[in-house]
């Protein structure tokens, strides 16, 4: 998984989207530095969602969030995708 995850950043990265990646294989003080990064930044919110952040993170703006594996459980996919559709915004499934 984290393979992927990494093509994925990489791809977005190249096509000049703002990419850091959050994921299970960080130390939870990496995660954190690297969120507090993502939230400050100006640009376009693309979240890859992993179960890391899939409960209890409330970011501001993200405009899509990438599932590169399909949870287990519904509500994690919820929880996942949630993240688009937070204080009244709409969220937008493709």
């Amino acid at each position: 998984m984290y393979f992927l995850k990494c093509l994925i950043a990489e791809f977005l990265g190249n096509e000049n989207f703002k990419v850091l990646l959050v994921h299970g294989n960080l130390s939870a003080v990496e995660r954190l530095k690297n969120l507090r990064k993502f939230v400050a930044g100006k640009a376009i919110k693309i979240l890859i969602a992993s179960d890391v952040l899939s409960r209890g993170t409330d970011i501001k703006d993200i405009t899509h969030v990438i599932n590169y594996d399909s949870p287990e459980k519904l509500t994690t996919y919820i929880h996942r995708v949630g993240r688009t559709a937070r204080m009244g915004k709409k969220g937008k499934k493709k």
